[in-house]
């Protein structure tokens, strides 16, 4: 049995196929003409032997005939198992089968009409089934589902830009409830890149393309692609990778700037050792041995990670013997059983990072950063789950500043007292509305030392209002600066502490601190230690995020506070004159 290059039986609808109409199944066929007339009266023609001699031949005999016998079909297939139309579509179903001859019925024919030569045409919407048939019972079916007209159209891209060579999938989304089985896809330039039937976009030259999707009804959509130089290198964060055994490394790759791969893919050459994800590059780590990882791109270029597995640690150790002060880095070492991985992926955690911080960590070793006085216990874990603590008090410390304004001249030589041990600087800004006439020289020259810095804004504000006006005017001589300590507000102008009371000057202080705040800056406040006792405590600016910095020269301080200013007449090399020297106890408000 043949088909017609419609998928039409050329058996059984022969020549059907040509009409403008084709009838559906079951109707009775129509008599396609009148039989021939005879006139009345006549009759047959009668016809004599050709003589009146009896024939004294024998007749002839003849072999008895029998019909050829017609094998059972053994195969009935439909292109489609499943199919959605809208309501103003039709389609024509392909039939792969050895039967002489097929026969379409359908189940539901309120949802549609299924003709002879498989050809569907949708009524309403609705669900129903497409039934092909033929001898020897044989059976195919396709379940029709009928949509309602899709009047508007998506497109989606599978993938991002596109490299010379790569192709993508575009997608259409319909409405839901909508379908639409023809989508004809175009081009704007094939010569950047091609579209085929089914949405497939091959990229060939660099550049930007349209590709417009309309439906049969007219309804249409346009979406963008872009096409680069295909990427011809690809870079991968490491090149070997030492794991233990259950633990993870996520690869991450880079192409040249200006090139693109739409695809990067990951194969492991041995999986039973490592695998990884196909899409993504998470290596994880099965069993001992070596292993190469692969990563190809979809333009071709190549790079591989040697990967090595090891057993895990059956016990883990921390060891470290620097000092632990705020503000000084030190390192903090592991120690695992021989033959084991180097802890190149174990997890650590500080209990308290307002205490004391992990910044950084690589191999066996953990970098740590006190910020403030206090305990905090520090935990390494490996894939395997052993761990290992270690607890960090964070006491004395060594961590110096100074705060300078006029007053200590402008040949303050800060390259000097860095060299001393003093790294951080607190630069008077200002005071009332007037600029400190040493800020600008004294903020150029300590940057150019490389120290950190911060300023302070002397108070001679006498409202409440005033803490916002001098916040403005300290804001506007900042201007362009960078910072690494607050902005302080300095609090120790007494006739402004007698006019308004406790209450309206905390206030005061609220207002200075939030309008730096909302410019970008850190804030704090300065006060003595007997005004923070008897007139507002640390605590109702802690409660908001400001530092505080506490003057009281002595021995110790009885206030709790981020920056203890110990003494006004402290002597440092590059300062002739006597300077305010403060101890620093949290770094937590510095940037």
């Amino acid at each position: 049995m043949s088909f017609n290059a419609a998928g039409t039986n050329s058996v059984q609808t022969a020549g059907v196929a040509e009409k403008a109409e084709i009838e559906p199944v079951g109707d009775d066929p129509q008599p396609t003409s009148e039989p021939a007339s005879v006139e009345p009266g006549t009759e047959p023609a009668t016809v004599e032997p050709a003589t009146g001699e009896p024939s004294t031949e024998e007749p002839a005999t003849e072999e008895p005939t029998t019909e050829p016998t017609v094998p059972l079909p053994t195969k009935l297939s439909l292109n489609l198992k499943t199919l959605s139309l809208g309501i103003n579509e039709t389609y024509q179903l392909k039939v792969t089968t050895d039967a002489q001859s097929v026969r379409f019925s359908v189940t539901n024919s309120s949802v549609a009409t299924v003709y002879a030569n498989g050809l569907i045409k949708p009524k309403e919407t609705g669900s129903t089934v497409i039934v092909c048939t033929a001898a020897n019972d044989l059976r195919a079916e396709c379940k029709l589902t009928v949509c309602k007209e899709a009047k508007s159209l998506k497109l989606t891209k599978t993938v991002g830009t596109l490299g010379v060579g790569e192709g993508c999938y575009i997608k259409a989304v319909l409405p839901e409830g909508t379908a639409a089985f023809k989508k004809t896809f175009t081009s704007s330039k094939t010569t950047v890149a091609t579209v085929d039937s089914t949405g497939l976009v091959i990229a060939k030259t660099s550049g930007t393309v349209t590709i417009t999707c309309k439906l049969k009804n007219g309804v249409s959509s346009k979406i963008s692609v872009n096409v680069l130089p295909a990427a011809k290198k690809v870079t991968l964060n490491t090149n070997i990778a030492t794991l233990g055994m259950g633990e993870t490394f996520d690869l991450n790759s880079t192409i040249p700037s200006g090139t693109a791969t739409a695809y990067r893919n990951y194969y492991s050459d041995n999986t039973k050792i490592a695998k990884v994800t196909k899409s993504g590059g998470l290596i994880t780590a099965i069993s001992t041995g070596k292993t190469t990882v692969r990563c190809v791109t979809g333009t071709g270029a190549k790079a591989i990670v040697n990967v090595t597995v090891t057993k895990v640690p059956t016990k883990i150790t921390l060891k470290s013997t620097a000092s632990q002060s705020i503000g000084k880095q030190y390192s903090l070492t592991v120690s695992t059983d021989k033959g084991t991985d180097n802890g190149r992926f174990f997890k650590w955690k500080s209990s308290n990072s307002s205490v004391v911080t992990i910044s950084k960590y690589k191999n066996n070793v953990a970098t740590l950063y006190p910020k403030s006085y206090g305990t905090a216990t520090i935990t390494v874990k490996t894939a395997g789950g052993k761990t290992a603590t270690y607890k960090v008090s964070v006491g004395s410390t060594v961590l110096k500043c100074v705060d300078i304004s006029t007053w200590q001249g402008g040949n303050v030589d800060f390259n000097k007292v860095k060299a001393s041990g003093i790294n951080y600087v607190i630069l008077r800004a200002g005071f009332g509305s007037t600029e400190d006439n040493q800020f600008e020289n004294n903020y150029k020259k300590a940057r150019a030392a490389g120290m950190k810095i911060g300023v302070y804004w002397f108070s001679y504000s006498m409202s409440v209002s005033g803490g916002i006006t001098e916040a403005n005017t300290c804001l506007k001589f900042l201007k362009g600066k960078k910072l690494d300590l607050p902005v302080y507000y300095d609090l120790e102008y007494d006739p402004a502490l007698k006019k308004l009371g406790a209450a309206n000057y905390r206030k005061m202080a609220y207002n200075f601190c939030n309008t730096i705040k909302k410019a970008g800056f850190k804030p704090g406040v300065y006060a003595s230690a007997s005004d923070y006792t008897s007139f507002f405590s640390p605590t109702d600016f802690y409660n908001r995020g400001y530092s505080v910095w506490n003057a009281h020269w002595a021995k110790s301080t009885p206030v709790t506070c981020d920056i203890w200013q110990y003494t006004d007449a402290g002597r440092v090399p590059g300062i002739s004159s006597y300077v305010d020297m403060s101890y620093i106890f949290n770094l937590n408000h510095f940037r």
